[in-house]
C-alpha cells in the first residue's frame, strides 16, 4: 500500500490536482474519501485512490452520497469527464457499490506478481 501511496502523493498532502475529503454525517466524521486528477492532454479524468465509512453505517448510503458529491466536484472543479478506480476483485460489496454508482469494470488488473490479489479497473 505504501508504494501506491508514494505513487500517487509524491509530495504528500501538498501533491497538486489531489482532493482528500472528510466525511460526515450530523457533524460526526463517519469516514473520508482521496481521490486525484489526472491530466492526459487537454482531457482529465478523476481517480478515486480512496474511500472508507465507518463500518457500523455501512449500508445507509452515506458511500453512494459521497461518490456523487465527489463526481459532481471533479466535474465542477476540473472539468472531468471519465471516472476511474481500482478495486480488489474479492471486494463484492465495493464493487456492488460501485455498480450502483453507473462504474462497471473494464479491465482485469493484474499488478506486480502472481500473488498480489488481482484487482478491477472501474469506469464511468
Amino acid at each position: 500500500v505504501q508504494d501506491e501511496i508514494d505513487h500517487f502523493m509524491p509530495e504528500g498532502l501538498k501533491t497538486p490536482n489531489m482532493e482528500i475529503h472528510i466525511i460526515q454525517q450530523n457533524n460526526k466524521n463517519v469516514g473520508y474519501m482521496w481521490y486525484n486528477i489526472v491530466k492526459e492532454g487537454r482531457k482529465h479524468h478523476a481517480f478515486l485512490t480512496f474511500i472508507y465509512i465507518d463500518p457500523a453505517l455501512r449500508g445507509q448510503g452515506l458511500a453512494q452520497q459521497a461518490m456523487r458529491l465527489y463526481e459532481q466536484e471533479a466535474k465542477n472543479k476540473y472539468q472531468v469527464g471519465n471516472y476511474q478506480l481500482v478495486v480488489f476483485s474479492h471486494k463484492k460489496d465495493a464493487i456492488n457499490l460501485y455498480h450502483k454508482c453507473g462504474y462497471h469494470i473494464a479491465e482485469k488488473l493484474q499488478f506486480y506478481n502472481a500473488t498480489t490479489p488481482k484487482r478491477y479497473l472501474m469506469v464511468k
